[in-house]
């Protein structure tokens, strides 16, 4: 018996043929870029599960440093983009705090930097991310 091909080759697969099998046939703009948006979802979700375990759990130990979160680390993959989760809620809520001084939003942007790259690098591979461009 020959094992199926895992769920990341099956959705890349599925966003290779959307986009260079189906989306030239489509010759009706609306449906065109539909199919577009599908090979896209279907791309996005393959590179998310790629790295899922990683990246959710970098971002735990990011948000748990901005927000001094002492509550020890979930262990399920479940539990820990749960406590994502609420500790993003907590952080927006500090950002929006007038409380919250320059200086203590300027310490957050490195965090903040690296958690919008990690996301980049998932939904967006080819975006150009160096600090030095215009």
């Amino acid at each position: 018996m020959q094992d199926a091909p895992d769920r990341e080759t099956i959705l890349l697969g599925l966003a290779k043929f959307l986009e260079r099998e189906i989306r030239p046939l489509v010759k009706e703009p609306r449906a065109s870029f539909r199919v577009l948006v599908g090979a896209h979802l279907a791309f996005t979700a393959a590179m998310e599960s790629m790295d899922e375990d990683a990246d959710v759990a970098a971002e735990l130990e990011r948000l748990r440093a901005l927000t001094g979160d002492g509550v020890p680390a979930p262990e399920s993959l479940r539990d820990k983009k749960r406590r994502v989760a609420a500790l993003e809620g907590r952080l927006c809520e500090a950002i929006r705090d007038p409380k919250t001084s320059a200086a203590e939003l300027d310490a957050m942007r490195p965090a903040l930097r690296a958690s919008l790259l990690a996301k980049l690098r998932v939904n967006n591979p080819r975006f150009d991310t160096r600090a030095d461009i215009e």
